[in-house]
C-alpha cells in the first residue's frame, strides 16, 4: 500500500507542477480538487477498519464510493 501511494503522490505533484508551468494552473487545480475530495473519506474509513470499527468502516466506505462516483465520473467529464 505504501509504495502505490507514494507513486500516486509523485505523479500528482509532477501533474500539479506541469500544470502549474504550462500557465494551466485552474485546470490543475480543478483536477486536484475533484480527486482529493474522495481521498480524505477513504483514508478514514481504512483508519475505521485498522481499529476494527465495521459500521463505522462500512459507512465511510460508502460515502467514498458516492463521493468517488459523483466527482470522477459525473463532474470531471462535464
Amino acid at each position: 500500500d505504501f509504495g502505490l501511494m507514494f507513486l500516486h503522490h509523485l505523479a500528482t505533484i509532477f501533474l500539479i507542477t506541469f500544470s502549474y508551468v504550462n500557465n494551466m494552473a485552474r485546470v490543475g487545480t480543478l483536477v486536484l480538487c475533484l480527486h482529493d475530495s474522495a481521498d480524505a473519506l477513504l483514508e478514514a474509513a481504512k483508519m475505521a477498519n485498522y481499529a476494527k470499527f465495521q459500521k463505522m468502516c462500512d459507512l465511510l466506505f460508502v460515502m467514498f464510493a458516492m463521493v468517488f462516483i459523483t466527482t470522477r465520473l459525473g463532474i470531471f467529464p462535464l
